[in-house]
């Protein structure tokens, strides 16, 4: 399904604020359109999107940044991944994040950062959310591998 209204921005909110959301160049699903989405399309781009990535005592915020734009000139159809982080997330997360990886999948760098800064994600289908790591996320929503629902 085509949108007609595809995001290009950058939000980033201090900790405290409401969620934010770093997209690049991402569709905007109608309300209610969620479900109508493959519950594993975000799952195949986290594992066939490759990065080089290199953070030197990067925040959180300026990661994700950089993620979703790779991940924007990298997808082959130019959409990228959305990442929303909880405002929890943001307060909890451990900065700085200093990394270098070559030619790794997007799913494996965001389980490095995820270790790094104490926070975990979860997918929907259409999004990677952030969580602190006592956070639960909402209905419907897919913890990573390895991560119980009830992870501390």
């Amino acid at each position: 399904m085509k949108i007609k209204n595809p995001l290009i921005a950058s939000a980033i909110l201090l900790a405290g604020a409401a969620p934010f959301a770093v997209c690049a160049y991402a569709d905007a699903p109608p309300a209610g359109a969620a479900a109508q989405v493959a519950p594993d399309a975000i799952t195949a781009k986290l594992e066939s999107i490759r990065l080089t990535v290199d953070f030197h005592k990067a925040s959180l915020d300026q990661v994700l940044s950089d993620l979703s734009d790779q991940s924007q000139r990298l997808d082959p159809m130019h959409r990228g991944v959305n990442f929303i982080v909880s405002p929890v997330a943001t307060a909890a997360a451990r900065p700085p994040v200093t990394l270098k990886l070559s030619n790794v999948p997007l799913e494996d760098v965001l389980h490095y950062i995820c270790q790094m800064t104490g926070v975990k994600y979860a997918t929907d289908g259409l999004v990677v959310y952030l969580l602190a790591r006592g956070e639960n996320p909402a209905p419907g929503t897919k913890l990573a591998p390895g991560i119980p629902a009830n992870h501390p």
